[in-house]
């Protein structure tokens, strides 16, 4: 058993998914930087300063930026870019809710802890209490979960995020995938 205590008296599986989730949005982030850098032709790990300062949305711009090389050639592959980046502001918002919450006791069922929702959309300020059931954590997780590995997929199947030769001098992943047009 942990030595740290909830402060926020609810249930601790509450807690610990909102931690899997956070995780969980780490992960896509660092994906998001490994395909920004492979996309300009850099080995992440040396570009990774760069690319862990580059917003959210610019990320996906620049993937999108990439991506439009199949536009007309291959509509399909551009589709699967645009709905794979769709999903990914998806797995923003989910996050959001649950790791940018403000969580608190519900006194009157302590299983579904309320948490507070404040955002800003254009100029209005909106602000929502919601009771949580733990499955609703458990159904973001796993919606993360999906989008993350399908994106992945589909980065490799265009000749990005491949694991990298295992000899001592490689430099750099090997883009010659004849769908990675934009290196």
């Amino acid at each position: 058993m942990s030595p740290f205590k909830n402060p926020f008296n609810i249930p601790d599986e509450h807690m610990r998914m909102v931690g899997i989730i956070a995780c969980q949005w780490e992960h896509i982030e660092k994906t998001l930087e490994h395909t920004v850098a492979e996309i300009m032709g850099h080995k992440p790990s040396r570009v990774g300063l760069l690319t862990m300062n580059i917003g959210f949305h610019t990320k996906c711009e620049l993937i999108l930026a990439y991506a439009r090389a199949f536009e007309k050639e291959e509509p399909l592959t551009w589709k699967l870019f645009t709905s794979s980046i769709e999903h990914l502001h998806t797995c923003q918002k989910i996050r959001s809710e649950f790791v940018h919450a403000s969580w608190h006791e519900n006194e009157t069922d302590r299983e579904k802890p309320l948490r507070l929702i404040l955002s800003t959309r254009g100029k209005r300020l909106t602000y929502e209490e919601r009771s949580t059931n733990i499955q609703e954590l458990y159904d973001a997780a796993e919606t993360l979960d999906k989008y993350a590995s399908s994106f992945i997929l589909l980065m490799q199947e265009c000749g990005l995020l491949l694991p990298y030769p295992q000899t001592p001098d490689a430099q750099s992943p090997d883009h010659s995938s004849s769908r990675n047009q934009g290196t």
